[in-house]
């Protein structure tokens, strides 16, 4: 008896440790990518496959556009559109629209692009995060990544209260179940 509970206590202890673990590590990351301004962005399409697949997510740090080389990713923004894309540079030129991005699947080259335009260099690939990404933001996602569980557990405390309330209670020296009062032995 003894045994299993310092075993119990060792493992809670342990849960607890990895738990803040974890939860210290996300704190971590979060300020990482807010105080250098990285984004993380998921694959839509398949014009750069096989460099990113369809439902990838591509981590995008803002760069200098002088420092952007031949053959690097880059996410930028079409004029007149919202959207991001990322697209290899194929040719760096001089003038106002100096940068020929092409994706790799794609027969021909973009429009080219300007340096206003780029938001930012490719310095990761996290495969599969984007479509995880797109699936709990997804109604379906929501309802079973946050409505099933937030229901159980409030489900779980309704229930936890109610055997709570019905269990008897004691009153210094009287225990009081259905307003009858006893001595207690």
């Amino acid at each position: 008896m003894r045994l299993q509970k310092s075993v119990l206590w060792f493992l809670q202890g342990l849960a607890i440790s990895v738990l803040l673990g974890l939860s210290t590590l996300l704190v971590l990351i979060s300020w990482t990518i807010h105080h250098h301004h990285i984004r993380i962005m998921g694959v839509q399409t398949g014009s750069m496959s096989p460099s990113l697949k369809v439902g990838d997510a591509v981590v995008v740090q803002p760069v200098s556009a002088k420092s952007l080389a031949l053959g690097d990713i880059v996410s930028y923004r079409p004029v007149g559109q919202t959207t991001l894309i990322s697209h290899r540079i194929i040719a760096i030129n001089t003038g106002p629209q100096r940068i020929i991005v092409k994706g790799d699947h794609n027969p021909t080259a973009d429009t080219a692009i300007s340096d206003s335009q780029v938001v930012g260099r490719t310095f990761a690939v996290l495969p599969h995060l984007g479509t995880a990404n797109r699936i709990v933001r997804s109604p379906t996602g929501l309802v079973i990544c946050v409505y099933l569980p937030l229901t159980y557990c409030l489900t779980r405390e309704i229930r936890r209260l109610q055997a709570y309330r019905l269990k008897p209670y004691r009153v210094t020296g009287y225990t009081n179940r259905l307003k009858i009062y006893k001595p207690m032995v």
